[in-house]
């Protein structure tokens, strides 16, 4: 039985001793000195010292040159203490190259508990640590690239802002913050359509959640934020295992861009309608002219010629001034000859708009009542800049009747009146455009100047007359303010100073 054991043993120590050698770690095995007594064919492997050269070599040998005294005490220390130590170190193999190792020296106990020996176990782990390195670096690389992106995102004018899938503000720029006149914190944890509209549920046509559906970049140009006229772009931003879906919204506030666009537009089209306006004046007038001088032919004859009613001859004269005062009226109108200022008559420049629009407001069903007193001041300043702005007036106060009053009716009526006021001394001429329409909600009326407000769409308006008509009153050192009762009336005033 005892033989039996003793061979068994035999037979386990010889494993062991196959397993340590072949061992792929560097295993080294010291005495209470920390003199080497073995080294397996790993430790050769990882070192490139032999077995023999290794044999009776201190157990730090292994351990770089410069490392400090002091560092080998404490290792040995907390070896001899009972206590396993491990660090991950760089040295130098026996041809020189450099390699990084992780190690653990631990004590080995007899069957008494007495610490006998110490065993070393070393892992080659340069592959393992050039990857650290290189992963370290590229972290690092990332970090640098990121704040760099970020220092640019920060000092974009366009606001930059990252949607979650539920349109909720994740992270946005400083430009978002100066657009929407708010501090970051106030921002970011809000829904976006909350930001933008004031709204409880998303937009309908809302670029962001069309993005999400179709994974490609959307655009929009709608008016908020006070009127702003704002372009939004929205571009997908999943991450690689599509498991938290984002978008990137970049909005820009171009509403000066849009103004120069519009008022561009409008300058053309007043060009064009210039254009067409006088060729019809002129070739009105050719003709008209001929009936005119004809009819003062006929009514000379009429005094002998008792066949000629003469009653028909001024009817003829009367209607062919009519028509010469309309032709008037339009090329004053249309006709850039004035670009300084000069005299104006506010009269005579409300007569001949009236001219050219009364006619279709009296078909509508529209009564226009004026009244100016004849010491109105005159002022000095740009005709067709007024005729302009009060075309605008007269035109809104029209739409306004309408739509009130579809059909006739006896309040159908718009006032144009003007007065004399002084202010700080001096003698202005005050204007009211005051129409008894469906008014203005009393919530809009400090907005209906501001540009691209509007309650029609914007197809149809795209909110810039009224912006336009104080621009132009502005250009005369006037004033323009607004009265108004929702379902009563509007009234517009203007105060002009005589610009001398």
């Amino acid at each position: 039985m005892n033989f039996t054991c003793t061979e068994n043993r035999e037979k386990l120590s010889e494993s062991l001793c196959f397993a340590i050698e072949q061992n792929p770690f560097a295993m080294i095995l010291a005495d209470t000195q920390g003199k080497i007594e073995y080294v397996n064919s790993g430790f050769s492997l990882l070192t490139g010292y032999s077995f023999e050269e290794a044999i009776g070599q201190n157990l730090f040998f292994f351990i770089p040159d410069k490392t400090p005294l002091k560092s080998y005490a404490q290792v040995w220390n907390t070896v001899t203490s009972g206590i396993e130590w491990r660090g991950k170190l760089r040295n130098k193999k026996r041809n020189g190259k450099s390699y990084w190792f992780s190690v653990s020296i631990s004590p080995v106990r007899s069957s008494e508990g007495t610490i006998t020996h110490s065993v070393a176990v070393m892992e080659d782990i340069t592959e393992r640590k050039r990857l650290e390195i290189k992963l370290r670096k590229s972290e690092n690389t990332a970090k640098r690239l990121s704040r760099q992106f970020r220092s640019f995102v920060e000092a974009l004018d366009t606001s930059i802002i990252l949607l979650s899938g539920e349109l909720k503000v994740l992270w946005a720029n400083n430009a978002t913050a100066k657009l929407f006149g708010k501090e970051l914190p106030d921002i970011t944890g809000r829904y976006c359509y909350q930001l933008w509209f004031n709204r409880t549920t998303p937009c309908a046509e809302c670029p962001a959640i069309k993005c999400f559906h179709t994974g490609v970049p959307e655009s929009l140009q709608f008016s908020a934020l006070n009127n702003r006229f704002i372009n939004v772009k929205v571009f997908p931003a999943e991450e690689k295992d599509n498991t938290s879906r984002k978008v990137i919204m970049a909005a820009t506030d171009i509403t000066d861009e849009v103004i120069a666009q519009t008022e561009s537009m409008r300058n053309g089209q007043m060009e064009k309608f210039r254009e067409l306006a006088a060729s019809i004046a002129h070739e009105i007038n050719n003709p008209i002219y001929g009936i005119v001088n004809c009819a003062q032919l006929i009514h000379k004859e009429s005094a002998e010629n008792k066949n000629i009613n003469p009653d028909f001859v001024r009817l003829i004269l009367k209607e062919s001034d009519r028509i010469v005062s309309m032709t008037k009226s339009l090329l004053s109108f249309v006709e850039l000859k004035n670009v300084m200022k000069i005299n104006c008559d506010i009269r005579e420049i409300i007569s001949d708009l009236l001219a050219l629009v009364g006619a279709v407001m009296k078909k509508e069903g529209i009564r226009i009542n004026v009244c100016f007193p004849a010491d109105m001041p005159k002022l000095i300043g740009y005709p067709q800049q007024l005729q302009e702005a009060f075309l605008n007036l007269i035109s809104n106060a029209r739409d306004a009747l309408n739509e009130k009053h579809p059909h006739s009716d006896q309040n159908k009526i718009l006032e144009i009146s003007g007065k004399t006021i002084t202010l700080k001394g001096i003698n202005h001429a005050q204007i009211v455009f005051y129409d008894h329409g469906c008014g203005i909600p009393a919530n809009n009326i400090k907005k209906v100047m501001v540009p691209f407000f509007t309650t029609k769409s914007f197809k149809k308006s795209p909110g810039l007359g009224l912006n336009i008509c104080e621009k132009l009153i502005k250009a005369h050192d006037g004033t323009m303010e607004i009265d108004s009762k929702e379902g009563e009336f509007t009234k517009v005033i203007i105060t002009l100073p005589p610009g001398i």
